[in-house]
Order: C-alpha cells, then sequence, then structure tokens
C-alpha cells in the first residue's frame, strides 16, 4: 500500500516538484505542470500518465488503474494506493513525472541517481 507520506517522500526526492492543492485535495506540479493529486476519497492518485499509457494501465491492470467519466479522453489515470506495490509506483511515478519535469531536472536527477549507484532504499519505507 502506498499512503500520501509515502508519495510525499518520493516527490521530495524529484528536482522541480512542489507540493500544493488542487480540488482541496494535495496536490504535485513539476515545473509548474501538473502531475498529480489525491482524488477526493484518499483511496486513489490522479496520476497524469499520456493517453496511450492510460489505456494501457487500465487494460493490464484494471483493479489497480481506472477512470472516471471525468476523465475520459484525458491523459490522467487514478491509481488504487492500497492495491500497488511501492516499488511499481515508485516507478510509475518517476516516469509520469520525466512527462512534465524540465530538461535541467531531469539531468539533474539522472546524475543524483547514477552517482548513489544502487538504490538505497524504499520511499515507501
Amino acid at each position: 500500500m502506498v499512503t500520501l507520506d509515502a508519495i510525499r517522500r518520493l516527490a521530495r526526492t524529484l528536482p522541480g516538484v512542489e507540493e500544493g492543492t488542487s480540488y482541496g485535495t494535495a496536490a504535485f506540479r513539476a515545473s509548474k505542470k501538473f502531475l498529480a493529486r489525491m482524488y477526493p476519497d484518499d483511496l486513489a492518485l490522479v496520476l497524469k500518465v499520456g493517453e496511450t499509457e492510460q489505456e494501457f494501465l487500465i487494460d493490464a491492470e484494471p483493479d489497480i488503474f481506472y477512470i472516471t467519466d471525468h476523465y475520459r479522453g484525458t491523459s490522467l489515470v487514478l491509481v488504487r494506493l492500497a492495491e500497488i506495490d511501492a516499488d511499481a509506483f515508485e516507478r510509475l511515478f518517476v516516469r509520469s513525472w520525466r512527462q512534465v519535469a524540465s530538461k535541467k531536472d531531469i539531468a539533474t536527477f539522472d546524475a543524483e541517481s547514477q552517482a548513489k549507484g544502487a538504490k538505497g532504499g524504499s520511499f515507501a519505507e
């Protein structure tokens, strides 16, 4: 299970990510572009993934990924936080961040990741 606190810890590791609010819920932006926000029920995260990936994720794992009519035709997907594995969530969140982050922030992240070598722990701990 992924919690909002775990998402915050992960977001803090990504250059350029700022936390704020969107529709009264915790939200994250990178380079002032929407990345994610908590769904009002606090059980899911609305995450920018791209339309092609949205369809793929929903088809591949409908127990984890879904959309409501409101998100149909967008590049957003809802992620059931109780259902997704922390490592899979981390990979997805970082991939989504790369879509909206600046080239400078991506280069900084990649350089820091390369310098660290093997991952030293999980954001979910």
